[in-house]
């Protein structure tokens, strides 16, 4: 746990026989206004009817909008596809039949159980033979069953903004001359499929340039370049690990390429079932207040600018480098060092993805220094992306703008709305006399292309692809595509490429059979889909020396006192491909409780500096506004104070501020008022008009900008945050009075393997005599030692 500094100490309790507890800043100081809210039964307004447009109306129309799609379209997929586990040949009506599939994110397949009612897919959990998820899934994948039946998809084949078809885009694509300068951006992908008609396309046109682009940056796979010159995937065991130092990495964070094996690891390296049993160790250091940083022993707060000085003082103090840092006497940097020699290969050493590739070369020199290779981290061939991704878009930008290509593919990818700050894609799209954009929605690259093509979910289409580990799997669909003018990638790729339409399932089966050996194809091929995945198939590991220079990814110089900005993925939508999805928009942030809005989180010293305040009102937050400026470029964001923040580091995240177009308008009666008719069905799409696009300010494409201009500019902005939510009353609180759980340190855990016990599950206040009992005379134990501890020990199955 982390001891966070108390604010008011006079806010603690007397008789808390360990840290307080505390949560949110009006918990912890006590203010009238948190008292007040304690105080009542339900938040302000819970119980009132809505008048309008309310959060509660909102849920009832996502409901409704899933009943609407399900019902008016829902069939069967003509190819065959295998369920996962043996159901009677005549499936009756209403019993769930159960599909293993995967889901595409980041590049990387998340393996998945997909329950089936009548046609439609209704559920959706973890593969439990797959190595990789063994049965969990993350919360992307829970909630991507509401995008297949989000009603502001896109249902049409669009031509400069006007509805057109399938058939005249299939046209227009045969059409096309071989002696075309093609363009692609796209986002990193696994699947065999898709790069095998990669290099079919290059085989067509005369001309093709093809930028792979992620969000999310490639500054991993880069360091490891760097440090063994190739391409690289480490994948952490840190079950093996004593010690396990973070600097900034949030690798148990929902945005984590490899969220669920990493949790499932750390999980077990924390496991003690026998007071001889040892853990690991985790110390974190980081600007943000993480998932990871929670669960830290130890967690240091120091600027992610200031994270590739703390790393080279580290690699100095253990002998890679002679660079001298003003971080050399810093006592986390001695302390480390130290373990990291006692714990030698069963030490791992780790950093974030926005930290620059220098960062994760130093440690990896660190990691092959104490031989951990092979030990606590494994080293994949996953031949990942190893380009300048921000300096190959912005390098095509200028090549479009120049006329140097006449075809743009953009195939699930949105540059016009996530590029690096200063680059106006939306003119470098338009420059281009054929630009082609496939896409779940019409979005905002979608609205200044040429060609628009409704993507397909992967619930509808067939791909293929390879886990975080590189286990093979097959992506079969549940469901034929909802409607009639989506297409998958492949299918749009595979167009272009041969001049020909071919069926996703078709183009998957060809990649396959050269790699299914071993009886017949189909048998193979059944069983591929029944299990969802191809044994044996993961990517090889390599034990490479360290081939970098520790001295030119060092860094010696502090950011100092200016300010930062900090850009990480959304822990709810992500990029923003998952901004209309209402399910992820009510998620609450771990650690902020925000929902339905994105913020500049900072540190309360920060906040002071620059007269920020929020103030809790009635149970809602109203908050003040700051214009962030970097480059001369400035965005307003609201302000949230978070403890846990460095100082003088602005905390923010993508994926919102879109501008996401919707045809869908309906009206339908009002559930609270059977004899009223309201407009429940609204113009525009959910993530219209919600939150702030940060990209502007994002300089360089770098998720870490030092030298931001910071200040306050407005007030009173109201913030959905669910940390005061259930807040009870001091004298009313059961929490602090009853163990709802039991904690101890590992020392104190092995002085008394049976401190649970020790300790009072409830303490008794009051004569137990003063009420009825509720045993029969004629219970068959009517010995009154056994009828009074009925009362004295917990209850279960109490609830009616």
């Amino acid at each position: 746990m982390i001891e966070l500094p108390v604010l008011d100490a006079a806010a603690g309790q007397d008789d808390a026989p360990r840290a307080r507890f505390w949560r949110s800043v009006a918990d912890l100081r006590n203010t009238d206004e948190f008292r007040e809210l304690a105080r009542e039964e339900f938040l302000p307004g819970a119980s009132n009817a809505p008048a309008g447009s309310s959060r509660r109306q909102f849920l009832q129309i996502m409901g409704a909008s899933m009943a609407l799609a399900g019902l008016s379209a829902c069939r069967k997929p003509v190819e065959t596809i295998v369920p996962f586990v043996r159901r009677p040949e005549d499936v009756l009506p209403g019993v769930p039949v159960e599909y293993a599939t995967a889901m595409m994110l980041d590049g990387i397949l998340r393996p998945v159980v997909v329950e089936s009612t009548d046609g439609r897919p209704t559920k959706i959990e973890g593969n439990a033979d797959h190595p990789d998820s063994q049965g969990s899934s993350g919360v992307f994948e829970q909630a991507s069953l509401l995008g297949l039946y989000d009603p502001d998809r896109s249902e049409f084949v669009r031509r400069d903004g006007e509805q057109s078809t399938w058939e005249q885009f299939r046209s227009f694509a045969t059409g096309l001359s071989t002696g075309s300068r093609v363009a692609v951006i796209a986002p990193s992908s696994s699947s065999p499929t898709f790069r095998r008609l990669r290099t079919a396309l290059s085989g067509r046109f005369a001309t093709v340039r093809w930028v792979t682009y992620d969000a999310r940056g490639n500054n991993v796979a880069r360091g490891m370049q760097a440090a063994y010159g190739a391409g690289y995937r480490p994948r952490y065991r840190f079950s093996q690990a004593e010690v396990i130092v973070s600097l900034d990495a949030d690798f148990l964070g929902p945005n984590d390429v490899n969220t669920v094996g990493n949790t499932r690891e750390f999980a077990e390296s924390r496991r003690v079932d026998e007071p001889t049993d040892t853990m690991s160790r985790l110390y974190v250091v980081e600007s943000n207040y993480s998932i990871t940083g929670g669960m830290a022993d130890n967690r240091l707060r120091l600027k992610s600018s200031d994270v590739p000085v703390f790393a080279t003082a580290l690699a100095a103090k253990l002998g890679l480098t002679n660079a001298s840092t003003p971080l050399d006497d810093h006592p986390w940097v001695a302390a480390l060092a130290s373990d990291l020699r006692s714990a030698g290969p069963n030490a791992v050493v780790l950093a974030g993805d926005h930290q620059p590739a220098e960062v994760h070369e130093l440690c990896a020199a660190v990691n092959s220094s104490l031989g951990a290779v092979g030990r606590t981290v494994d080293l994949l061939q996953a031949d990942e992306d190893t380009s300048d991704q921000s300096a190959e878009l912005v390098s095509l930008a200028a090549e479009l703008e120049a006329g140097e290509y006449d075809t743009l593919l953009v195939l699930g990818a949105n540059p016009v709305y996530d590029a690096p700050a200063g680059l106006d894609m939306a003119s470098a799209v338009d420059a281009v006399e054929h630009s082609i954009h496939v896409g779940l929605y019409v979005d905002e690259t979608a609205s200044v292309a040429t060609w628009h093509v409704p993507a397909t979910h992967y619930l509808e289409h067939w791909s293929d692809g390879r886990s975080h580990s590189g286990v093979l799997s097959v992506v079969q669909p549940l469901i034929a595509p909802l409607y009639e003018a989506a297409h998958s990638d492949l299918e749009v790729l595979a167009l272009l490429a041969t001049g020909r339409e071919q069926f996703g399932y078709d183009l998957v089966r060809a990649t396959w059979r050269d790699r299914l050996t071993g009886g017949t194809f189909d048998s193979a091929w059944r069983r591929v889909l029944h299990d969802g995945f191809l044994p044996d198939s993961a990517y090889s590991t390599a034990t490479p020396s360290f081939a970098g220079s520790v001295e030119a990814a060092s860094a010696t110089e502090l950011s100092g006192a200016e300010f930062e900005i900090v850009v990480s993925l959304d822990p709810t939508v992500h990029d923003g491909q998952f901004a209309n999805n209402a399910w992820l928009q009510e998620l609450p942030a771990p650690t902020t409780k925000i929902v339905w809005d994105n913020v500049a989180a900072m540190s309360p010293a920060t906040a002071a500096a620059l007269g920020i305040r929020n103030r809790l009102l009635k149970g809602a937050y109203y908050v003040d506004h700051v214009a962030v400026e970097v480059d001369g470029r400035s965005i307003e964001v609201p302000a949230w104070i978070q403890p846990g923040i460095a100082d003088n580091s602005i905390q923010l995240t993508t994926g919102y501020g879109r501008r996401i177009a919707s045809t869908r308008a309906l009206r339908e009666t009002n559930l609270f008022d059977l004899d009223d008719y309201t407009d429940i069905y609204g113009s525009g799409a959910v993530a219209n008009e919600l939150g702030v696009n940060v990209n502007p300010v994002r300089a360089g494409g770098q998720s870490v900008v030092s030298g931001a201009s910071v200040t306050r500019v407005a007030s009173d902005y109201l913030i959905a945050s669910t940390q005061d939510h259930g807040a009870i009353e001091e004298e009313a609180n059961v929490v602090a009075k009853r163990g709802l759980f039991r904690m101890a340190t590992i020392d104190e855990y092995r002085a008394n393997p049976y401190f649970v016990k020790d300790e009072e599950p409830a303490p008794i206040r009051e004569d137990w005599s003063d009420y009825p009992t509720l045993w029969q005379e004629n219970h068959p134990t009517g010995e009154d030692a056994y009828k009074d501890s009925a009362y004295n020990q917990n209850q279960w199955g109490m609830v009616i």
